[in-house]
């Protein structure tokens, strides 16, 4: 009797473990029972992951942290839409709590990051659907390969600005533009953020028209994470968040809403 007596005790806590840290983590972060939300910062133009319209906050990141913080972890958020800058810098300076990007050094110094990837970030060709090289694109291991291709990509872009240079290039002020300077031959090749262009090519209603080709130019592979302030008292969520976001990508709520923009 008492060997099955532990048996059972043991059985339930490991299946309540999960609740009781939840409800120690909760308990432990004072700003939840204080009533302070959790400030979240982010760019207030970055479409399809972040921006602002009609005074709503739009966009993939805001939906995952709709559901994560807010519906699963019943967190109060506050949302400060700015210029991507000065989100960073509230974070930096203790007056916003958090942001989702990918890490870099210098955020390491002032945030700590969750460990779980919530978006993959991947790159991609985008050319119209009778392009005549789409194999010399799959199979380039470099841009210099390419060299002689015309491509098209939007002023201030700097990732694109850093990896076309010496290229023949048209730019444009407008990335929302690029689909139809595609379609009219003006530009052979569009290489972007895969999400990104994914967005635009639906918001100019051209997925009939033009085709996208992952890029397979090794280039290092970066992921969407929480980054939040090391002043902020809410660093004692990241391992609970963490928790939820594999839950989500398990259930596929987070491809889910990826694919809702594009």
């Amino acid at each position: 009797m008492k060997k099955q007596l532990v048996i059972l005790w043991t059985r339930f806590l490991n299946e309540n473990l999960k609740i009781f840290f939840i409800v120690f983590i909760l308990m432990s972060a004072s700003p939840l029972y204080a009533g302070e939300p959790l400030v979240f910062s982010y760019s207030d133009h970055f479409p399809p992951f972040s921006w602002i319209e009609n005074k709503q906050n739009m966009g993939i990141i805001i939906d995952v942290v709709n559901e994560a913080l807010i519906k699963r972890l019943k967190l109060k958020v506050r949302y400060m839409a700015v210029p991507w800058v000065r989100a960073q810098q509230m974070v930096q300076d203790g007056t916003a709590d958090a942001f989702i990007t990918v890490a870099s050094e210098k955020r390491k110094t002032y945030t700590m990051t969750n460990s779980e990837p919530i978006i993959t970030i991947s790159l991609s060709f985008f050319v119209v659907k009778d392009f005549q090289k789409v194999n010399q694109l799959r199979h380039a291991q470099s841009f210099e390969e390419l060299d002689g291709f015309r491509f098209i990509s939007n002023r201030g872009n700097g990732l694109w600005e850093e990896k076309l240079k010496g290229m023949k290039v048209e730019w444009l002020n407008n990335r929302y533009n690029i689909p139809f300077f595609l379609i009219a031959g003006r530009g052979a090749i569009w290489p972007e953020l895969a999400h990104v262009g994914r967005y635009v090519i639906k918001r100019a209603d051209a997925k009939d028209a033009i085709v996208e080709i992952p890029i397979n130019i090794p280039i290092p592979t970066q992921h969407f994470l929480l980054h939040i302030g090391k002043k902020s008292a809410y660093l004692k969520i990241i391992p609970l968040f963490d928790e939820t976001i594999r839950e989500m990508k398990k259930e596929g709520v987070i491809q889910k809403i990826e694919e809702s923009y594009y």
